[in-house]
């Protein structure tokens, strides 16, 4: 329940700020709102995922309205992506994932056991369930960015003609990650603090760890 609050929390400020930023109103956050007061009254992982599920059909058709329209971007798909936005994003995902394994093994976690992920087979289940919120709070926002400033253009990506999916070209790639190392290491505040996203990162973990420890309700990242 905690670790969807925060992805859905995180889903409505990036609709907010990209709403603000453009003096428009966004229905869709409205609608989370209300998903994620449903949250806490749900008893099992199926019904959590589909309010999880109801969500993310709401803030991707949202998301559209703020990304060009060449993107041709409808809401999410994946293996294989089939536009240039989603093939941004689960490369994104995929990147975040390692820096989040690479630290939950570098405190003597296994990342194969989850909590939200845990019936899914021969998966990082724990590397998943801590992505949660860093996929609107740093991947979907960084692919915003780099598609509404023009950085990735139609010839940065490639369309496979066996499976009709959509990559990124190696030009493409070394445009992400320049961006991705500058928002890696830039600083935010939170919770009172300057920090990076990797103090940001590791302390989930931690935060993970001292619920195993101590049973105590975990804090996931919530932009502000």
């Amino acid at each position: 329940q905690n670790l969807l609050d925060a992805k859905l929390y995180n889903q409505k400020r990036l609709l907010q700020r990209l709403a603000a930023n453009r003096k428009q109103q966004c229905k869709a956050c409205a609608v989370i709102d209300q998903l994620r007061k449903k949250l806490f009254f749900q008893n099992n992982l199926d019904q959590l995922k589909g309010i999880e599920g109801i969500a993310a059909k709401h803030y991707f058709e949202a998301l559209a309205f703020f990304l060009p329209s060449w993107c041709n971007f409808h809401g999410r798909n994946k293996r294989p992506a089939l536009d240039p936005v989603n093939a941004v994003m689960s490369y994104s995902y995929a990147v975040i994932a390692g820096e989040i394994e690479r630290l939950i093994r570098l405190h003597a976690l296994d990342p194969g056991f989850g909590f939200l992920h845990c019936r899914q087979y021969n998966t990082s289940a724990l590397t998943l369930d801590l992505l949660e919120p860093f996929r609107a709070g740093f991947c979907d926002a960084l692919t915003v960015d780099l598609f509404n400033h023009q950085r990735l253009r139609q010839e940065h990506f490639v369309r496979d003609k066996k499976n009709g999916g959509i990559f990124i070209t190696p030009e493409g790639k070394r445009i992400f990650f320049q961006a991705w190392e500058k928002k890696h290491l830039s600083k935010l505040k939170y919770e009172k603090k300057t920090i990076d996203w990797e103090y940001i990162w590791n302390r989930q973990v931690m935060e993970w760890l001292n619920v195993l420890e101590n049973d105590s309700v975990p804090k996931f990242f919530k932009m502000l």
